[in-house]
């Protein structure tokens, strides 16, 4: 579900308003539970299992040190392109981490049985959007900040050009982010992505939830596993706040928030909110650049010459090893196929379209999906 949020300036703030619902009423405690988990390690990268359901031996990963990790310095012009690629081929990449959120707004919904939750999708800088290799829409590779600090540096007077002075409030705002690859789940800048974690009433009297970002990273094109921005903002009348942002990114793949309970460590609820590169059908003509201009939002389109019927069994058997029941249809003509596959339980939603080529040779794969891990 898209829950669309307002997002109002606010006249005399410090820090854009980032359009979150207001923070709701945790719930009080209750009996204690029969298992405890382990504190919360910080100031270590260690790679997690993406299948885990208790968070206790996955420690959370400082996102200081995993950005430093992930950080290769930019390519040397005395270098060539192999020894640049050495240096990126060294960095593990197909790891996963997990990451703290600043805890997001949440509400018990007890008709539904389970907590509403609220993630906000924030657009990636102008800059970094224009000199990434991600397509030309800022739109379709939002934003998670995990960490945001701000540090005042006093007051100074200052005027504009037609003389009016004011007291001018100096701020630096440091933010730790993370980049969607291909959203899902209403994960487009601007929209707040809806979480919902399954919990019934009788465990959530004494559940703490708290939520991490499960992210595995991934290389861009020209930028590595990592990218910084600066950003500053000047004041005016209305806002007399001199702010500069100093932002650090880091890529990411797959990426799944994961809502726990602190007190036992067992994960609640695994909600899949980006996507990486899917596996490509085998002997694909899709080359890299044409998937990065094509994969738009959570789509993919390859072009394969084998027929409609191979490319249709390949997605089938595929689909049905993950665990899904893939439903076909196909038109009278034999030239269309849709491939479908919905799991009630967590709502993953698998379409695939399959178009034979106008020449009669070749098929046309448009692959779409949305929902949540298991």
């Amino acid at each position: 579900m898209r829950i669309v949020i307002c997002l109002f300036v606010l006249l005399w703030s410090v820090t854009p308003a980032n359009g979150v619902p207001a923070k709701a009423h945790k719930t009080g405690k209750g009996s204690q539970p029969v298992k405890k988990a382990q504190p919360v390690k910080i100031g270590v990268v260690k790679p997690v299992n993406p299948a885990s359901t208790w968070f206790q031996d996955s420690p959370v990963s400082d996102f200081d040190a995993l950005f430093k990790a992930k950080m290769v310095p930019p390519k040397d012009e005395f270098e060539t392109t192999t020894q640049y690629q050495k240096r990126l081929d060294a960095i593990q990449a197909s790891d996963y981490y997990a990451v703290a959120l600043d805890d997001p707004p949440y509400r018990y919904n007890a008709d539904r049985q389970g907590y509403e939750a609220f993630l906000n999708a924030q657009d990636l800088p102008a800059p970094l959007a224009i000199k990434s290799a991600f397509g030309s829409s800022r739109n379709e590779h939002p934003v998670i900040v995990v960490k945001r600090t701000s540090t005042s540096h006093g007051t100074y007077q200052g005027s504009n050009a037609f003389g009016v002075r004011a007291t001018i409030n100096k701020y630096t705002v440091a933010e730790d982010a993370v980049i969607l690859r291909r959203p899902v789940n209403g994960g487009i800048a601007g929209i707040a992505i809806s979480l919902f974690v399954p919990v019934p009433s009788e465990r959530a009297r004494s559940a703490t939830l708290a939520f991490l970002l499960v992210f595995s990273t991934e290389e861009r094109k020209g930028e590595g596993y990592t990218a910084t921005d600066e950003r500053y903002s000047s004041p005016t009348v209305d806002s007399p706040s001199d702010v500069t942002t100093h932002s650090r990114y880091i890529f990411s793949g797959d990426s799944s928030v994961w809502a726990y309970d602190k007190k036992t460590g067992d994960v609640l609820a695994k909600i899949r909110i980006g996507m990486a590169k899917p596996t490509l059908y085998p002997g694909a003509e899709t080359t890299a650049e044409q998937w990065e201009a094509l994969s738009r939002k959570s789509d993919v389109t390859q072009v394969t010459p084998d027929g409609l019927d191979a490319v249709e069994v390949f997605f089938r058997d595929l689909l049905t090893k993950e665990g899904l029941t893939p439903t076909v249809h196909r038109t009278p003509d034999n030239k269309t196929s849709v491939v479908t596959a919905i799991d009630p339980k967590t709502k993953r939603d698998v379409r695939i379209l399959l178009l034979t080529k106008e020449s009669g040779s070749g098929t046309m794969i448009a692959y779409t999906e949305t929902g949540i891990e298991p």
